[in-house]
């Protein structure tokens, strides 16, 4: 996703799932999903407060 803005969910502040989207044209064309702990334990998640 390499710093594009995404969305996490997550559950006692731990990542479960990273959303990401592609877009083109101004439209959202795909959107990626990532799980599981091996793939978001090498991911730097950013947290932007209110």
């Amino acid at each position: 996703m390499d710093g594009v803005p995404g969305a996490v969910w997550s559950v006692g502040g731990r990542a479960r799932v990273v959303f990401g989207s592609a877009v083109a044209g101004g439209r959202v064309v795909g959107i990626d999903l990532l799980a599981g702990t091996d793939r978001l334990g090498d991911l730097t998640l950013t947290v932007l407060e209110d």
